[in-house]
Order: C-alpha cells, then structure tokens, then sequence
C-alpha cells in the first residue's frame, strides 16, 4: 500500500519517496520516526547505493543536524546540487513537525583546510544558519530554528528543482521500504 501524501496533517512516521525524472534521474527517499531521525537518502540514476545522504536527529524540543555524506570534493556529486536538495527536504519536513522557535544544532566537522572550512560556512549559512566562532578545541557549531531557517534555490544537475513540494512524496509500505 502507498500513500500520496496530500496534507501535512498526514505527515507520520514511514519511509517516504518521490523520483525525479530527466536527463538525470534522481530518486529522493525519506525516513521518519519521530523523537529519533529524519534521514534523507538521494539516488543518481539506477543505483542502490545513496549518493547522498543527509541525517537529522530529532528531539522533544530539539533538532540536531548530524552530517551529510558523499558530497566531498573529488565526488562526482560535488556541487551538484544534490546536498541542498537533501538539506531542503530536510527543512521542509522540519517546518510540519516543530514549532517554529524549535533550536535546530549541529556541529561542522573540521576540514583541513581552510578554504575548504569556509566553504562549508558558506553552505550552511545559506540556509540561514548562524555559525559559532571557534571554540577552545576549534570546533564551530551551527545555530538557528526552525522558523530562522530557509529554502535555497537552485537546480541538481542543471535540471531538476533543489526546492520539491513534499505533499506529493508517496509514504511507502513498511515492508516494502529498505532501511
């Protein structure tokens, strides 16, 4: 069984997909259980393996942005646009299940170098995130709400709308979704 997702009242814990179709094809899946995670897995074309994936914890009164994955320079998804996209999705689920003055948090792991540090700043900042400055161990964390967040937007692969209206994500069967 598959459910169209046609309100934001619906919006409950499963596993929720949509698919992109053109020169590229993207396939966007969603995994929600509330009070624990919201994980966001893009798919290039046909294969299985995520190219991208994007993992939010979510807390009783808080959001903590954990990592993305697979976007690194030298990745054939860099600035694809593909980590917006899971990041936006994010976002958009974000703003049905909290109030707007929910905290959402993260931590910026690192890079090794500076400019590469600077543009991680500037990614997450477009989204609205206010970045800390380094702490005493150089650690930057990231800072903002639910409502101080936005969209960004843009295209994945020159194409396909970084911005997806999630009311038309279908809520796939639960024996039918992987993990």
């Amino acid at each position: 069984m598959t459910l169209l997702l046609r309100s934001w009242d619906m919006l409950r814990d499963g596993t929720y997909t949509t698919t992109l179709s053109g020169k590229s094809t993207v396939s966007v899946r969603v995994v929600l259980k509330r009070g624990w995670r919201l994980d966001v897995y893009l798919h290039v074309g046909d294969d299985h393996r995520p190219a991208v994936t994007h993992f939010v914890s979510l807390g009783k009164q808080r959001v903590t942005v954990v990592d993305i994955f697979g976007n690194a320079p030298g990745s054939p998804w860099h600035r694809a646009g593909l980590s917006a996209l899971a990041v936006n999705t994010a976002i958009q689920f974000l703003k049905v299940l909290y109030p707007p003055s929910t905290p959402i948090r993260g931590h910026i792991v690192g890079a090794r170098d500076a400019q590469r540090q600077e543009e991680r700043r500037a990614f997450w900042r477009s989204f609205g995130f206010d970045i800390t400055a380094p702490d005493r161990r150089s650690d930057e964390h990231l800072r903002g709400t639910v409502e101080s967040v936005r969209l960004l937007p843009g295209l994945v692969f020159g194409e396909h709308p970084r911005i997806l209206d999630i009311t038309t994500f279908t809520q796939v069967e639960e024996s039918k979704a992987s993990p």
